[in-house]
């Protein structure tokens, strides 16, 4: 298991969220990472993504790595109560598209998702506002290991 096979299977997982309510509506792109500012956000609704490693353990038959993945999703639409609504509405497809599937299929150790504060509300990119989605995935990695005596 390593991070770049994980934060791969996230972005796949991220890029196939659907809703049908309040719309019809699909994920344009997910960037990881994000764009510089001048980029903004051309596709939406759009998830961009930035990795912070935690730290790294070591136990005795083991590597233990700590990750954490901020997901924004940003949503374009004229109503903001409706854009609102729409980010609501795939936190549900996210929470339905992750929660069954603690190890992403094997990709990693354990992950837990946790809102932002707020975890619906305005995001801020490139001077401008828009509906969206602010959460954080705790990612943790353990790999079997043997050490040196040196």
């Amino acid at each position: 298991m390593d991070i770049v096979t994980a934060t791969t299977e996230i972005n796949t997982r991220l890029a196939a969220l659907t809703i049908s309510a309040p719309i019809s509506e699909t994920i344009r792109r997910v960037w990881d990472p994000i764009p510089p500012d001048s980029v903004g956000v051309p596709d939406a609704p759009c998830w961009m993504n930035e990795l912070s490693f935690v730290g790294m353990e070591r136990t005795a038959s083991q590597l233990i790595e700590r990750h954490v993945l901020r997901m924004q999703l940003f949503v374009k639409d004229a109503d903001r109560d409706r854009g609102y609504n729409i980010a609501r509405a795939f936190l549900v497809a996210l929470l339905s598209s992750f929660g069954p599937h603690p190890t992403l299929m094997g990709k990693v150790t354990d992950q837990q998702i946790r809102g932002g504060s707020p975890t619906v509300g305005n995001l801020v990119r490139a001077e401008l506002s828009y509906p969206g989605l602010d959460l954080y995935m705790d990612i943790v990695i353990k790999n079997a290991a043997t050490f040196d005596a040196a």
